[in-house]
Formats: C-alpha cells, sequence, structure tokens
C-alpha cells in the first residue's frame, strides 16, 4: 500500500486479531515510516512509529479501531499488514527489526515471540516464520521451507525469479508440497518478505 498523508481506520469484526505490519520504502534513501495507532473504544492508544525494515505486532481487540497514518504530506510510504486471528485473546506490542546492513544478499530471520496463552501452553514464536532479504542483482538463495508448511514469497522491490516465476514489486506466490525454493535477484537492492504457514 503506497499513500501520500493519509488516516487510514480499520474496525476490527467479530473476533480478535493480531496484526503484524511491515514497513519498506520504495527508494533506499527515503526513511518513510507508518505510524499505528489502535483504541479499544476506552480512549486512543499511543501511537508507534514503525520505521523502514521494521516489523511491529500488535493485537486488536474485537470490535475495536485500528488507525495506519503516513505523518508526511509529501512522501510515499509503502507497509504490508497481515492479519491472523487470535483464539487467545493475547496482548502483544512488539517492534523488532530487520538487520539487512549486517546480513547482505541472505535472508534474515525476525526474532520474536508471543506472550503464553491463557491455555497454559508454551509461549510460542510467530505463527509462522518472517524471513527479509535484500540482495544484489544475480544473487542467488536457496529458501528451506518447513515440513508441511505453504510458502509465501511478497516482493517489496526489485525482480526475483522465484520457483521459475518471474516476480516484480508487489507481486506474491503460494507454494506447497515443497522442501526448499530457489530464490534469484534480477535488479539491484532488489527485497523479499517470506512466509512459511502451517498447512
Amino acid at each position: 500500500m503506497e499513500r501520500r498523508h493519509f488516516v487510514k481506520s480499520l474496525l476490527v469484526g467479530s473476533l480478535s486479531v493480531l496484526a503484524v505490519l511491515m514497513a519498506c520504502s520504495k527508494t533506499a534513501d527515503t526513511v518513510t515510516p507508518a505510524s499505528d495507532t489502535s483504541s479499544t473504544g476506552t480512549g486512543p492508544a499511543a501511537a508507534t512509529l514503525v520505521d523502514v525494515a521494521q516489523l511491529y505486532t500488535f493485537s486488536a481487540a474485537a470490535g475495536s479501531t485500528v488507525q495506519f497514518t503516513n505523518p508526511y504530506a509529501t512522501e510515499l510510504i509503502s507497509f504490508l499488514p497481515i492479519w491472523l486471528l487470535d483464539p487467545f485473546g493475547l496482548s502483544v506490542t512488539q517492534l523488532s527489526a530487520f538487520n539487512l546492513a549486517s546480513w547482505p544478499n541472505q535472508l534474515v530471520a525476525v526474532e520474536l515471540e508471543l506472550p503464553r496463552p491463557p491455555s497454559g501452553a508454551l509461549a510460542c514464536p510467530l505463527p509462522f516464520p518472517v524471513q527479509m532479504g535484500r540482495f544484489d542483482g544475480r544473487v542467488e538463495t536457496t529458501c528451506t521451507v518447513p515440513e508441511d508448511a505453504l510458502f509465501f514469497p511478497f516482493v517489496l522491490a526489485g525482480a526475483f525469479e522465484v520457483a521459475g516465476r518471474l516476480l516484480h514489486t508487489g507481486d506474491g506466490l503460494a507454494l506447497w508440497d515443497t522442501s526448499a525454493v530457489e530464490l534469484e535477484a534480477l535488479s539491484n537492492t532488489a527485497a523479499l518478505i517470506t512466509l512459511a504457514l502451517a498447512a
């Protein structure tokens, strides 16, 4: 999603959700954060600034309103929201970052854990592995897919060949019944995010 100055509000439905907000930039030299506020109806929550290559995870109760704001009047922002049903009603507010500068030309995993569910089950990581990478042109890598998982790459910038398919900025792909996926960057500073969801 790309917008100049805007405010967008979303009403959460009848089930609680966990939201994962991934911020990225259209140009490498432009810092374009997005901010999020969420309210449960008892008053507005404090805004959180989500910067480029950061991942913000927060919980939103059923019936609450979530608001996304671009604080810039002229700069474009780009962000990717991912919504997950939350059967436990967890309380989560966590900001984490992908360390892309220290790990060029490879996928970097986000380090994030959810709190212990009320059922007493052990604390678990995100419901799926999340990785992000920024690559030079013609660099190849192989992504290992967990057993019985669905693999979803989404291109944030540039172009990639993924498992023999050509993907451009904003393109995504769903793959299943595979243990490894070959990726090749076809442009400089190409970036993508990958998810592996349990089938």
